[in-house]
C-alpha cells in the first residue's frame, strides 16, 4: 500500500466516523458490486478496493443511519 492510498484512507476513516465504519463500509460496496456487476471487477482499469475508496471520496455512497446503529437487543438491554 503507498503512502498517498494509506493517507487517503485516514482522511476518510475521519470522515464517516472510524476505521471500523469505513471497513464496514468498504466491504458491503464490494460485496454489493461482486453481486451485482461482478465483470465490472475485470473490465475496470482500477482494483475493486480503490474503486469503492475512490466513490467514498466522491461522496457517491456513505452508511445509512440505520447501519450504524447497534441493535441492543441481541446483548440483552
Amino acid at each position: 500500500m503507498t503512502t498517498e492510498l494509506i493517507r487517503r484512507i485516514d482522511v476518510l476513516a475521519e470522515q464517516v466516523g472510524g476505521r471500523f465504519k469505513l471497513a464496514s463500509l468498504i466491504q458491503r460496496r464490494l460485496q454489493e458490486i461482486i453481486r451485482t456487476a461482478p465483470h465490472a471487477i475485470h473490465q475496470a482499469e482500477e482494483s475493486p478496493i480503490r474503486m469503492v475508496i475512490r466513490e467514498i471520496e466522491e461522496g457517491k455512497i456513505e452508511l445509512e443511519p440505520d447501519e450504524e446503529k447497534v441493535d441492543t437487543s441481541v446483548l440483552g438491554g
